[in-house]
C-alpha cells in the first residue's frame, strides 16, 4: 500500500520556503515602519536647518540694513540728521561725513564737546555744500531728544575728500586757517578769513 500524498491545502500559511506568510508580511511591515519613522525624522531635521539658516540671513541682512542707514554709530549716543541737502554731495559723501564727524566725536573733537555732556547727542547738518574734493558744512546740537537745540553759534567744519573717505578740519584745528585759504573760491565768503580770525 503506497503512502498517501501529501497535498498543501491552498489556505496554507506557509509558501515554498517553508517560512509563514504572516511572519514574512510582519517583517516586511516593521521594516516599511522604520524606514518611514527614519524618513520623517531627516525631513524633519532638514526642515528645522533650513529654519535656521533663513532666521540667521534675515537677522544678517537687518543688521546691514540697520547698520547702514542708522548713523552713525551707537557706543558714543551720537547721531546726525541732514536738514540741509547738500548742494552737490551725493548720498556716499553724506555718509562718509557722518562717519568722519561720528570719529571726531569720539576721539574727543573739542569744536563738538557738549559741555561735558556723555549721553545721547544729536547733530543736525544745517548747511553743506562742496564743490570738487572739498566741503564746507555747519551742524547744530541738540543734548537729547527732549531737549532743544543748543542755542549757540553752528558748529562750521570744512571737509576735503581722499579717495572715499573725507577728512574734517574744525575751527578748534591748528590747521583750520591753512584750510579755509585752500577752499575753492565758490565755497570762499568775502569775510570768512576775517570772521575765523584767519
Amino acid at each position: 500500500m503506497e503512502p498517501a500524498e501529501k497535498h498543501n491545502s491552498p489556505d496554507s500559511s506557509n509558501d515554498r520556503s517553508g517560512v509563514p506568510t504572516d511572519a514574512l508580511s510582519a517583517s516586511t511591515s516593521g521594516s516599511s515602519g522604520k524606514r518611514r519613522r527614519h524618513s520623517t525624522a531627516m525631513l524633519s531635521g532638514a526642515i528645522l536647518l533650513v529654519a535656521l539658516l533663513i532666521v540667521l540671513a534675515g537677522s544678517g541682512v537687518y543688521y546691514l540694513m540697520h547698520r547702514q542707514h542708522a548713523s552713525p554709530i551707537a557706543k558714543s549716543q551720537a547721531f546726525i540728521t541732514w536738514k540741509s541737502r547738500g548742494i552737490g554731495l551725493t548720498r556716499d559723501d553724506k555718509q562718509a561725513i557722518d562717519d568722519a564727524l561720528v570719529e571726531a566725536f569720539n576721539s574727543g573733537e573739542p569744536a563738538l564737546s557738549t559741555s561735558g555732556y556723555k549721553g545721547r547727542s544729536e547733530f543736525f547738518v544745517i548747511d553743506a555744500e562742496r564743490s570738487g574734493s572739498w566741503a564746507i558744512a555747519s551742524v547744530a546740537v541738540r543734548m537729547s531728544p527732549a531737549a532743544a537745540v543748543v542755542a549757540t553759534e553752528p558748529i562750521f567744519f570744512i571737509a576735503q575728500r581722499h579717495g572715499a573717505s573725507w577728512f574734517l578740519t574744525f575751527t578748534s584745528s591748528a590747521h583750520f586757517c591753512q584750510r579755509l585759504h585752500q577752499l575753492p573760491s565758490g565755497l570762499q565768503g568775502p569775510t570768512d578769513n576775517k570772521y575765523f580770525g584767519c
